[in-house]
């Protein structure tokens, strides 16, 4: 399963590539996907977020990844062809993601509910606000329910997790600042813990990824359609609330919800800056040839 679900994300990078900046970029956007190093291997060196390391002994990662990204691709031209049938479509794509990678579609899933709703013009204002209503009671029977469910997550009798996960992965050995979570969050607040441990969490393993899609999305968000270039603050604020309200998993991993979809957020985050920074190599080159 391991490298057909590699080859399928890669073939799902180049499709989202070619939606968003076209077929020369889609091949590049792959390349910079299964080749360049991961942000592990830099910066505070945590093995742990590696993204080639997990994509490797999580096989079907990969497939539930490519569907996302398909998704992402269909939600990106229904935006661009104001078709929200296509939105519809895609968000019903990431749910499939279950089938593969349940880590993966919580995220996927969450985030695109999030995009439907960012996508949906109804014909009415109050609307919206039933449709939210509708879904947050039909939620807590739900979650009544996974009680009663030994492999469902249980969000009633478990306990928060953010602490005792941000914790775990940070005093993980080998890393190039080991024992200074620690340091930094002693005597803090558990408020200043989570941010502190989700940052340190996201530059392990993005690294120098991180502040360059925030300034370049967040300057297409104001220059361009802010409905698809908001989708790696969706994801990663999103990612965050993942961490601090999943409970732990069934079998006692404190890290499996939190932890495991990283590697989503890796796949979407670095696609959309390698495509923003090849455009305007592109438009550069032109510029310097017809000069």
């Amino acid at each position: 399963m391991m490298p057909v679900g590699i080859i399928l994300c890669g073939y799902a990078t180049y499709g989202l590539g070619c939606v968003l900046a076209g077929r020369k970029a889609g091949i590049a956007s792959v390349f910079a996907l299964l080749m360049l190093p991961d942000a592990s291997m830099y910066g505070l060196e945590n093995g742990f977020f590696g993204y080639h390391w997990l994509m490797q002994i999580s096989p079907t990662s990969g497939y539930a990844i490519g569907i996302t990204l398909i998704a992402l691709g269909i939600y990106i031209h229904g935006i661009r062809t104001n078709s929200f049938r296509l939105v519809l479509i895609a968000t019903a794509f990431t749910f499939v993601a279950a089938a593969f990678r349940m880590h993966i579609a919580i995220l996927a899933s969450l985030v695109f509910v999030i995009l439907l709703f960012l996508a949906w013009q109804p014909k009415k204002p109050w609307y919206r606000f039933a449709v939210i209503v509708i879904v947050i009671l039909s939620a807590i029977p739900l979650v009544i329910l996974f009680e009663s469910i030994s492999l469902a997550p249980h969000f009633i009798s478990s306990k928060p997790q953010a602490l005792a996960f941000f914790d775990t992965i940070h005093n993980m050995k080998p890393s190039s600042y080991e024992g200074k979570f620690n340091q930094w969050t002693m005597h803090s607040s558990s408020l200043w813990k989570i941010v502190l441990g989700y940052l340190l969490f996201l530059l392990g393993f993005l690294g120098v990824i991180l502040p360059c899609i925030l300034i370049v999305c967040g300057y297409l968000c104001v220059k361009s359609r802010w409905q698809i270039y908001i989708i790696p603050f969706i994801i990663i604020f999103v990612y965050l609330l993942i961490i601090v309200f999943m409970p732990v998993a069934s079998h006692g991993d404190l890290t499996d919800y939190p932890h495991r979809p990283f590697v989503l957020v890796y796949s979407v985050i670095l696609t959309f800056l390698y495509l923003r920074l090849f455009q305007l190599l592109q438009a550069l080159t032109l510029s310097m040839t017809y000069q």
